[in-house]
C-alpha cells in the first residue's frame, strides 16, 4: 500500500505557481496607479470609478493597496479630498504618485487636470495630513495640465517632479519634498510617441 501511495504521488504534477491576474484586483477599477515598493512589501496608490454604472470620470477618493507576494491585493487606506488642500468632497481624484524621504512618507496627487497637491505622513498608508494647505503646482503655473505627478528620484539625491499633458514639465524639489526649490521647466524630448501618431505624446509623462 505504502508503495502505491508513493507511486500515484510521484505522477501527480507539481502545484502551479500562483499567478496575478490582469486586472490584479477583480472587480475594482483601479486606475492611473502608481506603485512602489517599501520593505518587503509593495504598494499601490491609485485612484477609481466610484461606480461601474457611470459612464463618465467620477472619482471621489483614492486608494492605497498592498501586497507582500503582487498576487493577493488588501485595500490598505483611503485618502479623502476633505484630507487635502481641497477641504471638500471632490469628484476629480485623479493621478497620483508617491515618494519616501527623511522616514516621511509622500503622496502626490491630481486634483482634476488643473491642480497637483501633496499629503504627508509617517507611515505608506496614512493617515495622511496637508503639511501646504494649498496646491504645489496650483492652477496656470505652466502651460500645461496640472496633473499626472510622476516623482523622478535622481542618483545624486536630488527629487524632482514631474507632470503635464503632452507638454511635459520638471521641478526639483526641496528637501523637504513638499515644495519646489525651483521654477519647473519644459521637459525636451529627443523623441515624440505615443498612441496618437508620430510627434504626439500622451498624458502620462
Amino acid at each position: 500500500m505504502k508503495l502505491l501511495l508513493l507511486m500515484a504521488m510521484a505522477v501527480l504534477p507539481a502545484a502551479l505557481p500562483v499567478r496575478a491576474g490582469n486586472p490584479i484586483v477583480p472587480g475594482v477599477g483601479l486606475t492611473d496607479p502608481f506603485v512602489i515598493i517599501y520593505g518587503d512589501r509593495a504598494f499601490v496608490y491609485a485612484t477609481h470609478d466610484f461606480s461601474p454604472a457611470h459612464q463618465g470620470f467620477l472619482m471621489k477618493d483614492w486608494w492605497v493597496w498592498s501586497s507582500t507576494d503582487l498576487v493577493h491585493w488588501k485595500q490598505a487606506g483611503t485618502l479623502q479630498p476633505e484630507a487635502t488642500f481641497l477641504r471638500r468632497p471632490f469628484d476629480e481624484c485623479w493621478g497620483t504618485s508617491a515618494a519616501s524621504q527623511h522616514g516621511r512618507y509622500y503622496w502626490y496627487f491630481s486634483a482634476g487636470p488643473t491642480q497637483i497637491g501633496v499629503v504627508e505622513a509617517g507611515s505608506p498608508v496614512g493617515p495622511w495630513t496637508d503639511p501646504l494647505g494649498k496646491p504645489l503646482v496650483p492652477k496656470v503655473l505652466t502651460p500645461t495640465e496640472e496633473r499626472d505627478p510622476a516623482i523622478l528620484m535622481d542618483d545624486d539625491g536630488k527629487d524632482y517632479l514631474v507632470y503635464g499633458t503632452f507638454h511635459y514639465f520638471i521641478a526639483r524639489l526641496n528637501a523637504d519634498m513638499v515644495s519646489l526649490a525651483e521654477t519647473p521647466r519644459p521637459v525636451k524630448l529627443d523623441r515624440e510617441f505615443g498612441p496618437y501618431g508620430a510627434g504626439k505624446t500622451d498624458d502620462k509623462p
